[in-house]
């Protein structure tokens, strides 16, 4: 929100007044990548999604009044929508830029010719101020987007093993009496769930 604030002084005997005006304005920037989640349909629809749900709680995301679920992921925030089938990883960087306009006036100047002039130079100086730190702060943004995405593609397919093997489990016990579960999770990031069923 713009704001300013005038200056006077007087320079006796040559006839020239100075004036400065101040004017600031917030800026933001924000970029973000969309992370599309898909569930084998082990169980209904709404059965996935509410184990999905539920696992994400579990792991410290915070449910929104709009049905979202979000959390911070290093410095973004990442939000299922409330079908539970994208996630959004948002990254916002914010700030306030201020310039000076001083010029030098003829002391019979009108005030209103006065703040015209300074009106105009504060505002060409603040467009171009604000111009090149929202190209800075986009920067920042996409910056901190990269940094943060493996951790939630990692965060989410741990969620998704939990959710698997729920489902599964829930599965099973339609068709049967579950004897044993046996889980395997290898270094490349694989997950093997084995369930015995006795009919």
């Amino acid at each position: 929100m713009p704001c300013g604030m005038n200056l006077e002084l007087g320079w006796e005997g040559l006839g020239r007044i100075i004036r400065s005006k101040d004017k600031s304005r917030s800026i933001e920037a924000q970029d973000e990548i969309h992370v599309d989640v898909r569930m084998l349909p082990i169980l209904s629809e709404a059965e996935m999604k509410e184990i999905l749900q539920r696992v994400l709680e579990s792991e410290g995301w915070t449910q929104n009044a709009d049905g979202t679920l979000s959390k911070e992921i290093g410095d973004a925030t990442a939000t299922l929508s409330p079908e539970s089938d994208k996630i959004v990883l948002a990254a916002r960087q914010q700030e306030t830029v201020k310039v000076t306009e001083q010029r030098s006036f003829e002391k019979d100047t009108t005030d209103t010719e006065v703040e015209a002039t300074l009106d105009q130079g504060a505002d060409a100086k603040l467009d171009a101020l604000a111009k090149a730190r929202e190209e800075a702060l986009s920067r920042q943004a996409v910056a901190r987007l990269l940094a943060a995405e493996p951790t939630l593609r990692e965060t989410v397919q741990t969620a998704l093993n939990k959710v698997y093997r729920e489902a599964l489990e829930q599965r099973a016990k339609q068709l049967g009496a579950v004897e044993r579960i046996r889980e395997e999770g290898t270094p490349d990031g694989n997950y093997e769930v084995t369930i015995v069923v006795r009919g």
